[in-house]
């Protein structure tokens, strides 16, 4: 049975993030972005096949883009996907490990909302 012209859109809208680039849009799978890292009014996205894009979107509004898709601003600078977290280390405001072994800063205005969230399974 061939899915509905609905469904298709929902399907893109909850699964895909269009990200003005200077040259166009790129089409981006939510699940394939380890994090963000930004930069003024724009982001680098750095994804899983290693590649990273500099989307033109300020750091707050993909805040709001991607937080209903475990994505939690850990840093000023950094919004995680937190199904990507293998590893919590403690400090000041303490420092994550991400799959690919990149290590990112918490904030330590960030650490207590960031561990709760963590421990009751909402990442």
């Amino acid at each position: 049975m061939p899915i509905t012209r609905q469904e298709k859109k929902s399907f893109c809208q909850t699964t895909r993030v269009a990200m003005p680039m200077k040259d166009g849009l790129r089409f981006i799978l939510i699940e394939d972005i380890y994090y963000c890292q930004s930069h003024g009014n724009f982001v680098t996205l750095h994804l899983k096949s290693g590649k990273s894009f500099i989307a033109s979107k300020s750091m707050k509004k993909m805040e709001e883009l991607l937080t209903a898709h475990h994505f939690f601003r850990i840093h000023h600078q950094y919004l995680v996907n937190t199904a990507e977290i293998v590893q919590y280390e403690k400090g000041d405001g303490g420092n994550i490990t991400l799959m690919n072994g990149v290590i990112i800063p918490v904030s330590r205005y960030k650490k207590a909302e960031f561990l709760k969230i963590m421990l009751h399974g909402h990442g």
